[in-house]
């Protein structure tokens, strides 16, 4: 492949350094068609404070005591945080002679395992943010649905039906809880055969309904599948192939 791949090089249409790390005795012999690797973005004084893991694990520290937004745009399960990181630092993992490094590899998941704690303690603190603003909306409905099968066509409530109704609404909402994060990237993966990564998983209100928005990627595939915060139900399923 050398004859086709050297040329893409020279005008900059593949990278050099990835072509290197499938150059064997001076030809190639492979080399892949797409790649992805993990963009830190943010304000300049926290993208300086991060040269490697530990310190990345560090601003993620710093960064969890904040309620009202994310540390990362994206929702990290552990899985899917172990399979962002393994990119950057999964050939640590080899020593040259090939072996394990199990120093390295150690090190590794102490980091994650660490980092995960803060990465799921500031969730848990911006979802309890964003249920407290949700819940303070004028008519805001927590999830109250009826059972469409018992519901009687002639029947014509009354003023104190109706405010009855209403009451017992407004107790049952006040009482209503959410579905963790987590819960409902379960529900999601369970969804899609657990194929795939978590892009996003955020609390949202659609329609006067809480839900969570979640976006996995599998390959090529792309599925957006909103759950409804309340209920766990899955309300919206799309399957787009790139």
């Amino acid at each position: 492949m050398s004859d086709i791949i050297n040329p893409l090089i020279e005008n900059e249409t593949i990278f050099k350094n990835i072509a290197q790390a499938y150059t064997k005795d001076g030809k190639i012999y492979q080399i892949p068609t797409y790649f992805k690797y993990p963009i830190l973005l943010g304000n300049k004084e926290d993208i300086n404070s991060v040269s490697d893991l530990s310190s990345l694990v560090e601003l993620t520290k710093k960064l969890s005591t904040q309620t009202d937004k994310m540390i990362f745009n994206n929702y990290f399960s552990a899985r899917t945080l172990v399979y962002s990181l393994y990119n950057l630092y999964g050939n640590d993992w080899l020593k040259h002679d090939n072996t394990i490094n199990e120093d390295a590899l150690t090190d590794f998941f102490i980091k994650l395992n660490e980092m995960y704690g803060y990465i799921k303690t500031n969730q848990e603190a911006y979802n309890k943010f964003m249920e407290d603003k949700y819940s303070q909306l004028e008519g805001f409905d927590n999830g109250f649905s009826v059972d469409n099968s018992e519901i009687d066509e002639d029947y014509v409530p009354s003023t104190t039906d109706t405010n009855n109704q209403t009451a017992n609404n407004q107790s049952t909402n006040n009482q209503t809880t959410i579905i963790s994060n987590e819960e409902a990237q379960k529900i999601a993966m369970d969804r899609v055969g657990n194929n795939g990564y978590l892009v996003k998983c955020e609390l949202d209100s659609d329609d006067n309904r809480q839900v969570y928005e979640i976006e996995i990627k599998n390959g090529t595939i792309e599925y957006n599948i909103d759950v409804d915060a309340v209920s766990g139900e899955i309300v919206k399923y799309e399957e787009d192939q790139d």
